[in-house]
């Protein structure tokens, strides 16, 4: 008998061959296209289990180590009271080319720059002109994160 059962089942080779439990039949359809022959169609679907995978701390912690070391050493730089004032050029600088992101993005859609104001307290401000239309306020007013990233 289970001889019979074995040579009942339709055997599956190649390098794609999934067990037969995750095997779903073939689909045939044909496709009508006015001016062209009929086309069929056949697509074969099946299913493949991934292992779980866990997070490995170690792993992250030996590629990101030096990135989460510098990130904390200016977070707690910056809330020192005497000892920000060491990155404090560093901080005018971002502001500085955040305003000037914001300034080319303005040239890029056709307007110009009018003025850049950096302030004593790290902040700015870019007054451009632009043409009227077309999302080209929103574009200029996002330049100055993503050019500053």
């Amino acid at each position: 008998q289970q001889q019979q059962q074995q040579q009942q089942q339709p055997k599956m080779s190649g390098a794609s061959a999934a067990p037969p439990s995750s095997h779903i039949p073939a689909a045939t359809s044909t496709v009508d296209t006015p001016g062209i022959d009929n086309v069929a169609t056949s697509t074969t679907a099946t299913t493949t289990s991934h292992p779980e995978r866990k997070f490995d701390w170690h792993a992250t912690i030996k590629r990101d180590g030096r990135l989460l070391l510098i990130t904390a050493i200016i977070i707690i730089v910056m809330n020192i009271p005497y000892l920000k004032y060491v990155l404090y050029p560093l901080s005018l600088f971002a502001t500085w080319v955040h305003e000037l992101c914001h300034g080319i993005a303005a040239i890029f859609v056709g307007g110009r720059v009018q003025k850049l104001l950096l302030f004593p307290d790290t902040s700015g401000l870019a007054y451009t002109s632009l043409p009227a239309g077309d999302g080209r306020r929103a574009f200029v007013a996002q330049a100055g994160y993503t050019g500053t990233a």
